[in-house]
């Protein structure tokens, strides 16, 4: 066979041009100037995946997640990705973070494409077909809209590859195939979204099917034998490498919510609506006001290519191959059930096709759509090539495409109204009028579809030409629509810089109400679900589709008693205990209430608690919990983490029985005395199920690749991914160790006599050598700061006045377990300079020197009263200033540093709201906590930092006031803004 230039281009530079194509129309995120999305992708993935680096990180396979949702098997959460191989590999060697998930999408988007390209080569034996469909796949509006939807983006970038190994496998019956099969099953099992899993087995029944029929016909058995034997092998390749999530389907189906199925009308919210079919021309028209569309704005987004379209009907028009008439039927069915309830196909297969009512979303059923659109194209293109097509059906579909296109930009031009109010080039593009949209999205695609007519219709639609057009017309059209759903105005430095200011997990929790943990967008500002899985807290709420039961009742149906048990710390002794009848859900009052426990059948001897018994937590590694109790009698410790086979109790060592309590929780009778009481999380089947999966994968890898003559870079690449899994998984010890052994070199370098003062979280073993003196505080938290700078003066008075030595000499800060939060850094850098600074794998060591003059920090403001102002509740609030952006243009690098003096006579809390303003319009807006004194003496320093870059624009104005929005009285003295040429996100 002789090979043409553009053939040989196809095949040797295809993955180049996928990949270009991919990386310059996502240029905003490719540049990482704009980060992925809003919604579930910084909400729900990238907290998931951070939590899983944590895990590996400290040595240890995530098995339990105690931060959201009242606790869960994350090991068992479907969505993951614990098993998946990727996530392993990344979460123990570079980590989780929101750049390696920003260029994983990208990444996701070019294996698809490439997948189809191979998909269509394998069909059409054309390079030059699977090139251009490569490319329509990779900028298709599939990945455009579901970015946020992280876990259907793995999918649909493994999906085509899978159909490919199928395709092959039933071609060509043998272990590679078949392996090849396994493999792109198992990652879709570990890694990708269930759904497609589901609709997609039977697709891929319908082609066995098809392929085992011609079997049957041409040689009976001995045709069918074979692909029989090696598909059920394939499928049991599959099953080891998922084996670990298949696993957690098993166990978890009784007590999973959602695993009995979704009412109808779950089931079928979010369609393809009607008013969405404009983006199979103008994906970047949808827009994203969801009222209007009828739907989620990652569903309306249907785009194929404009090119795409006419060629899929023009193979109406030809003969076409088995799988071809398969995919045919397999995506017009799909078509229809992406319609949800506006036709009776979604309801009938709700109804009757199991596995059918498992998931949201009927709009997910498009992806099956679009793969058959385009192996109908690539049919058509190849057919076009060899001069198999009558001439003008296709120059006709083009014409009538072009023509709806003209008639809608014609209507955009007559009907165009003002856009929403924006002040920046993202506002812009998202406030952009529909008809604006639509003239923006034609000013392309007509003037490309025209000349493709003209093309086709003189026979000269060459390789080149048509790969040029695709590229223009569907790089134009995605990178407008990525505006929509797939961009957001964060920038990604903005994000990583506070995630990494936080302490490194798993730390000590803090023994307070867990109702202070609920979930918002205070403490990280551009997260505002599953924050707890980087601050460390006990969130009650999340956002997570998988809820266990138990969770779920006592959230939903016994309110009151969750209400209650938000006044309580993660673990507490009872002070009320009854058995489950004598229970009466309507007069659990909460704060009456709050120590209530309620027996699930078990009996205990345990009586209330006294007002002399403490619980101290000890120790905290995710799924274990360590306790020291402290009780005059016996006792009923309860631990609020989700009631799950797996969990076990232990009181001084010795295994104790674990009470189902408070419809959810755990409980442990802890006897009169003191004591340690450990409950322990344990699943000693995971290593079983780990073991499988990664020798299952990995040996089918290696067969394929080192049995075969392939490249040095590829063994190289799978060498490399074999590496990085099994450093994740091995070559990390515990945190907690290292950073003892950290903190005990950094100190053993300073002089005996020094004063210490230690940041973390009370469990570290004492540093300290020679004659120092040590004082411990825990200052990751901004209301720290004020604590932090008296614990400062005092170790300096104390070392200089009454042990006699020279003044300011020797005073160190530690940041041990835990990281000083920037609020703290900004406070003892406004007071302090550092000497010298020694860091050891995230530990700190800080010689420290009271400042003999003020920060040199410009002033924006000082509140011109010295005298000190009270807030009430008729007057909440205090001191405050504007400042015009525009004088910090030359401050983008530095921080904004509020501070002040307050009191109360109560504990409580207030904020420094920074708003910014253009003219009457609120652009931002941040209301960071503030936790005056209690001290009826005085009054303590309160600080709040945030960067220059995080709010600066143009013409734009902050007002920065303190508010008491509480309503409780604070008294405030000494209100001053400031400029600092820094950040405090690290020392």
């Amino acid at each position: 066979m002789v090979i043409g230039p553009h053939e040989a281009f196809a095949r040797r530079w295809g993955w180049l041009v996928i990949a270009l194509a991919v990386l310059l129309t996502y240029w905003p995120l490719s540049s990482f100037q704009y980060s992925v999305s809003h919604g579930d992708t910084l909400n729900c993935w990238l907290p998931w995946r951070a939590f899983i680096t944590q895990c590996l990180m400290d040595g240890h396979f995530p098995l339990w997640n105690p931060h959201q949702q009242f606790g869960y098997p994350m090991h068992a959460d479907l969505q993951g990705p614990t098993w998946y191989i990727e996530s392993l590999a990344i979460g123990g060697t570079i980590g989780h973070s929101i750049y390696t998930l920003q260029a994983l999408f990208l990444l996701y988007v070019i294996i698809g494409g490439l997948g189809m390209m191979r998909f269509a080569r394998t069909l059409f034996d054309d390079a030059r077909v699977g090139l251009i469909i490569g490319v329509a796949y990779a900028l298709g509006g599939f990945f455009t809209g579901h970015q946020m939807h992280f876990y259907a983006v793995i999918s649909a970038a493994w999906l085509p590859w899978l159909f490919d190994a199928a395709v092959r496998l039933f071609r060509e019956p043998g272990w590679r195939n078949a392996a090849r099969v396994a493999l792109f099953q198992g990652l879709l099992l570990t890694g990708g979204n269930h759904t497609f899993t589901i609709i997609g087995g039977y697709v891929l029944f319908a082609l066995f099917a098809a392929h085992a029929w011609e079997r049957w016909r041409s040689s009976r058995w001995n045709g069918v034998r074979p692909l029989f034997v090696w598909c059920v092998l394939a499928v049991f390749g599959a099953a080891m490498i998922g084996a670990g999530v298949l696993h957690a389907w098993w166990e978890t189906g009784p007590l999973l919510a959602r695993a009995g199925g979704l009412s109808y009308a779950a089931a079928a919210v979010d369609p393809t609506t009607p008013r969405s079919l404009i983006s199979l021309l103008f994906p970047y028209a949808t827009g994203t006001d969801a009222t209007a569309l009828a739907t989620d704005a990652p569903m309306a987004n249907a785009y194929m290519g404009a090119l795409l379209l006419p060629l899929a009907l023009a193979s109406l028009l030809r003969k076409r191959s088995v799988i071809e008439n398969v995919l045919l039927v397999v995506g017009v069915l799909s078509a229809i059930a992406a319609l949800g309830d506006l036709t009776p196909l979604h309801r009938l297969l709700w109804s009757f096709v199991p596995g059918m009512d498992l998931f949201r979303f009927p709009a997910y059923f498009r992806w099956f759509t679009w793969i058959a659109v385009l192996v109908l194209a690539a049919g058509t293109l190849r057919a076009y090539w060899a001069n198999e097509l009558r001439r003008g059906w296709l120059e006709g579909l083009l014409a009538l495409t072009a023509l709806v296109a003209i008639a809608l930009a014609a209507n955009a031009v007559f009907n165009t109204g003002p856009d929403n109010e924006s002040y920046n080039f993202f506002e812009r593009m998202r406030a952009m009028d529909l008809h604006h949209r639509i003239l923006l999205s034609a000013a392309v695609s007509i003037p490309l579809l025209l000349i493709t007519i003209v093309l086709a219709w003189r026979r000269k639609l060459s390789f080149p030409i048509l790969l040029g057009i695709v590229l223009l017309e569907m790089g134009w059209n995605t990178s407008l629509a990525q505006w929509n759903t797939a961009v957001s105005d964060i920038k990604p430095h903005w994000l990583r810089d506070r995630i990494s200011s936080l302490s490194d997990g798993p730390i000590i929790p803090e023994m307070v109400p867990t109702s202070t943990y609920n979930d918002n967008g205070t403490s990280i500002h551009y997260l505002a679900h599953n924050t707890q899985d980087f601050l460390g807290g006990f969130s009650r709420n999340g956002v997570n589709s998988f809820w266990l039961k138990n969770a779920m009742a006592l959230e939903v149906e016994h309110t009151n008693l969750w209400n209650a048990m938000a006044k309580q710390p993660i673990a507490y002794l009872a002070d009320r205990i009854i058995p489950f009848n004598e229970y009466d859900l309507e007069n659990v009052d909460a704060v009456r209430d709050s120590g209530l426990v309620i027996l699930q059948g078990d009996r205990t001897d345990a009586l209330p608690a006294a007002p002399s018994d403490h619980v101290v937590v000890s120790g905290s590694t995710h799924d274990p919990f360590t306790f020291d109790v402290a009780a005059a009698g016996p006792r009923l410790l309860v631990l609020q983490q989700s009631h799950y086979p797996g969990w076990e109790v232990s009181v001084d060592g010795e295994s104790t029985p674990l009470l189902h309590v408070n419809i959810a929780a755990m409980a442990v009778e802890v006897p009169a005395g003191v004591h340690t009481v450990r409950f322990r999380y344990r699943k000693p089947i995971v290593p079983w199920l780990l073991a499988i999966s990664l020798i299952t994968f990995f040996g089918l890898l290696f067969a394929l690749v080192f049995g075969h003559h392939h490249t040095w870079t590829m063994n190289a690449q799978v060498l490399a991914l074999a590496g990085a899994v099994c450093w994740s998984l091995f070559a990390h010890t515990p945190r907690r160790e290292r950073a003892e052994v950290d903190v005990v070199k950094l100190v053993a370098s300073i002089p005996d006599n020094a004063a210490v003062v230690m940041n973390d979280d009370r469990t570290l073993r004492n540093p300290l050598h020679g004659g120092m003196n040590g004082w411990s505080i825990r200052a990751d938290k901004g209301n720290a700061a004020g604590s932090a700078i008296a614990l400062l003066n005092a170790a300096h008075d104390f070392r200089a006045v009454e042990l006699g030595l020279p003044n300011g000499r020797p005073l160190y800060w530690v940041d041990g377990m835990l990281k000083a939060h920037p609020d703290v850094r900004a406070a003892i850098l406004d007071h302090f300079t550092v000497l010298e600074k020694n860091e050891r794998n995230g530990s700190v060591l800080l010689h420290l020197d009271p400042r003999t003059s003020p920060a040199n920090w410009r002033l924006l403001f000082q509140q011109p009263d010295t005298n000190s102002r009270w807030l009430t509740n008729e007057a909440p609030f205090g001191s405050g200033c504007t400042v015009h952006l525009d004088q910090l243009a030359n401050d983008r690098n530095g921080s904004i540093v509020v501070d002040l003096l307050a009191g109360a006579p109560t504990s409580t809390e207030a904020v420094i709201v920074v708003e910014r303003k253009h003219g009457e319009k609120t652009t931002d807006y941040r209301a960071l906590p503030v936790r005056p004194s209690t001290d009826p003496h005085e009054r303590s320093p309160l600080y709040a930092t945030i960067p220059v870059d995080e709010l600066y624009r143009p013409g734009e104005e902050l007002k920065i006031y303190l508010w008491s929005h509480h309503g409780d009285s604070i008294s405030e003295q000494g209100f001053r803004v400031r400029v600092a040429p820094r950040t405090f996100y690290a020392w």
